[in-house]
C-alpha cells in the first residue's frame, strides 16, 4: 500500500483516469449491487437551496442523485482530480439538468473556492483513496457556510464476525476476479479492495472528518459493509 501522500495521490489520480470507463461499474460490484440506494441514502438530509459540491465525484452518479430530486432548487459543483473521470458527467448525467451543474477539475484537499459558499457537500466511495482525511475534512468544512451539512458514503467495516468473514472472502477475494473479466487494468481492481484494508474503523473515520465540526455521526449501512459519515458546521 503507498505511504508517501504525494506518491499516493500520483498514483490514485492516475489510476482513476486509466478505469474511468469502467468506474461506476466496478462500484456497483464491489458495493453488491446496493451503491446506488446507498447514494440515495447519503444525500438524504443535504439542502435542496444554494450550492452543493460533489466531491471526488467519478463519472456523475452522485450528481445524478442530487439532480433528479425535485425538490433539488441549487445547483452543484461537480469536483474530481481526474480528467477522464470528468469527462463521463455529460454522457451521465441526462441534458435536462444542463445549465445546474459545473465540472471543476481539482484536489479536493486543497479546494479552489472561497470560504462559506455551500450550502452542503458530499462524496462517495473517496475517503479511502485520499492522501490527507485531515486537510480533506478541513477544506470541505472551509468552504460551507455556517450550518452546512456534508456527508460522505463509504465502503466500511461489517460489525458481525460472521458478515465480516463473509464480506471479506467477497471483497478481497472474490470481487477483484469479477473485475478483471470486464478490463485490462487489473492493478487498480487489486488496489481498490486492498485499499480498505488499511482504513481505519467507522469509529476512527467520524472522529478524524468530525475535527473542527459541531457534530459528527455515523450509519452504518447492512451491518457496516458500508457507512454514511454526516458532519455539521456551526456558527463561525
Amino acid at each position: 500500500m503507498l505511504s508517501d501522500k504525494s506518491s499516493k495521490k500520483a498514483f490514485v489520480t492516475r489510476m482513476f483516469d486509466d478505469i474511468s470507463g469502467k468506474y461506476d461499474f466496478l462500484n456497483t460490484i464491489l458495493s453488491l449491487g446496493q451503491d446506488n440506494r446507498w447514494r440515495k441514502k447519503a444525500v438524504a438530509g443535504i439542502s435542496r437551496n444554494g450550492i452543493i459540491i460533489d466531491l471526488c465525484a467519478g463519472g456523475g452518479e452522485m450528481a445524478r442523485q442530487i439532480l433528479s430530486d425535485k425538490n433539488f432548487n441549487g445547483e452543484l459543483i461537480i469536483t474530481d482530480i481526474s480528467q477522464g473521470m470528468l469527462s463521463l458527467i455529460k454522457q451521465n448525467i441526462p441534458s435536462e439538468f444542463n445549465g445546474r451543474y459545473h465540472p471543476v477539475i481539482c484536489d479536493a484537499e486543497k479546494l479552489p473556492f472561497k470560504n462559506d459558499i455551500a450550502s452542503g457537500a458530499v462524496s462517495a466511495f473517496c475517503l479511502r483513496n485520499l492522501s490527507d482525511l485531515d486537510a480533506f475534512t478541513d477544506e470541505v468544512r472551509r468552504v460551507l457556510k455556517s450550518d452546512g451539512l456534508a456527508r460522505h458514503l463509504e465502503i466500511a467495516h461489517p460489525n458481525n464476525k460472521m458478515l465480516s468473514v463473509l464480506f471479506e472472502f467477497y471483497f478481497y477475494k472474490l470481487s477483484p476476479l469479477i473485475a478483471r473479466l470486464f478490463t485490462l487494468k487489473s492493478y487498480a481492481y487489486r488496489y481498490l479492495p486492498a485499499s480498505l484494508k488499511n482504513f481505519p474503523p467507522q469509529k476512527k473515520v467520524a472522529e478524524i472528518l468530525g475535527r473542527g465540526w459541531t457534530d459528527t455521526s455515523y450509519q452504518n449501512l447492512m451491518g457496516g459493509i458500508a457507512a454514511i459519515y454526516s458532519c455539521k458546521k456551526g456558527d463561525t
